[in-house]
């Protein structure tokens, strides 16, 4: 069905988002210790391993930010696919700010110049004629 596809396309953006959200937490939390390192006895662990481990985190997080952006570029491209064949331009701005720029309801109700309500009724419009161009195939 059209609309888990679209939702997954939507949710694979927000998960990018909260990653990276993530991995500038990680890189702030480097940035800050390595200002309060102290000097380090020869029998002491060197707090450099410990900041080193935390960098091997930020690399891989960045790898599987990479992976994910790769996948939902070529999400987004089917996605733009199915919202081209719409239409009216103002279904496909609500699928566009929703899905694929992940803007919350209020935000693409806003932009779009209606009401939440207004836009809900818009998007079941929308998705019935998706589905039915879908069926067709």
């Amino acid at each position: 069905m059209v609309k888990e596809y679209l939702r997954s396309v939507r949710n694979l953006n927000k998960e990018i988002e909260a990653r990276q959200r993530h991995r500038e937490q990680l890189y702030a939390t480097v940035t800050g210790s390595a200002i309060k390192l102290k000097t380090v006895n020869v029998q002491e662990s060197a707090p450099d391993d410990k900041l080193a481990a935390v960098m091997a985190d930020i690399y891989e997080l960045d790898n599987k930010i990479q992976d994910s952006i790769i996948e939902l570029t070529a999400k987004q491209a089917h996605a733009l696919d199915l919202i081209n064949s719409v239409a009216k331009s103002e279904h496909r701005s609500l699928l566009i700010n929703y899905y694929l720029n992940a803007y919350s309801w209020e935000e693409t109700a806003n932009m779009l110049g209606y009401s939440v309500q207004h836009v809900f009724r818009m998007h079941g419009e929308v998705l019935r004629e998706l589905d039915e161009k879908d069926e067709s195939k």
